[in-house]
């Protein structure tokens, strides 16, 4: 009868302690990812800009397009460069597909240029704005 109460309360506790350890090396589950689209103006004291430089964290950036303006890209040491160029002086506004919506977005404003492709003397008024 003694060994009987005796090897109840050795698996019980053997029980708790793998229950434990199993519990306690539980990490949290992250939230999934999903996937969908973010879009970046560039915000001008103008409003007639012809191009501009943005430089992106671009390890979640699947895509990048633009409406009324050309697009090129290129990605080095997992950063982004991305170069829209407008046909005709506007706002500078770009798509971007992104592999998480949760995660967040860094984005630096390089260079702009103006409607006769020349560099702005200074970057004093412009922002990035970005939308989810």
């Amino acid at each position: 009868m003694q060994s009987i109460r005796l090897r109840r309360r050795i698996v019980l506790v053997c029980s708790l302690v793998v229950l434990t350890t199993v519990r306690c090396s539980e990490e949290p589950l992250a939230p999934p990812r999903v996937p969908g689209q973010f879009t970046l103006v560039v915000v001008s004291p103008t409003n007639d800009d012809g191009a501009a430089l943005v430089e992106l964290d671009g390890a979640g950036v699947t895509s990048v397009g633009a409406d009324s303006a050309e697009v090129l890209t290129d990605m080095r040491d997992g950063r982004l460069r991305v170069v829209v160029a407008r046909r005709s002086p506007g706002p500078l506004v770009l798509t971007l597909a992104v592999r998480d919506t949760a995660a967040d977005l860094d984005a630096v404003l390089l260079e702009v240029a103006d409607a006769a492709d020349a560099p702005r003397p200074s970057l004093a008024g412009y922002t990035i704005e970005i939308r989810k």
